[in-house]
This record gives structure tokens, sequence and C-alpha cells, in this order.
């Protein structure tokens, strides 16, 4: 998140403000503008966030039902894969939601991490 710096707000009727009066109440118009502008885009970014969870849960479900894994182990493949591209990790997830596909940097970070062609875990080809 961008750090955005927040204004101290005065009182409505701009009474608290330093040299209270017409010059007391445009800063405090001023202020309440800023901190509605810092609130808006604090809102916007929670969104963003918000969504972005939303399709990366989705893809944890995704990848746990088509290798048979547990969620934490889908959220590994999916991190992986997404810091051997380099790219963000919803981004990635929207991929993998949006096929029947699965995408091949996924197969390959699946792989890396012990998963079989038939995508089960090593360790229940053990049992």
């Amino acid at each position: 998140m961008s750090a955005v710096s927040r204004p101290e707000p005065y009182g409505v009727g701009g009474s608290e403000a330093p040299g209270a009066g017409a010059d007391g109440e445009a800063q405090s118009t001023s202020a309440l503008v800023a901190l509605v502008q810092l609130l808006a885009e604090r809102n916007r970014q929670l969104e963003r966030a918000l969504e972005s969870r939303i399709v990366i849960e989705q893809a944890k479900g995704v990848l746990t039902e088509r290798f048979e894994i547990e969620p934490n182990e889908a959220f590994e493949i999916l991190r992986r894969a997404a810091r051997t591209q380099r790219r963000r990790i919803h981004l990635l997830a929207d991929e993998v939601v949006g096929s029947r596909e699965t995408p091949a940097v996924i197969r390959a970070s699946a792989s890396a991490l012990r998963v079989n062609g038939d995508w089960k875990r090593a360790a229940d080809r053990a049992e």
C-alpha cells in the first residue's frame, strides 16, 4: 500500500482550528477534504486486496481438487509458481481459476514440490 500522510482534522465548524474564523474554516474544510480523499483511497486499496484474496482462495480450491492435496500445499505451489515467473500471485491465481487446464508453471511448481504425474503427494505414493 502506498504511504499517504494523514491530515489532522479540525472540528467541522473550525472553532478548534488555530486562528478560527474564515481562515480556520478554510483550513478545516481542506483538512476534511484531505481526510475524505485519504479514506476513499484506503477503501479502494482494501477492495483490491479483498478481490485478490478471493481469487487466490478460489485458485487454492481448484488446485486442491485437481492435485488432491491440502489447501496449504496448493497455496505453496501457487506461491512458488508466481515467484518463479516474478508475477503477482493474484494474477496467476486468476489464470488458474479461468482455465480448465492447469498452467505449465503450476505443473512445474507442483513437480518441484514432489507432486507426481497423477497429482498425488509423494507421501501418498509410499502407502
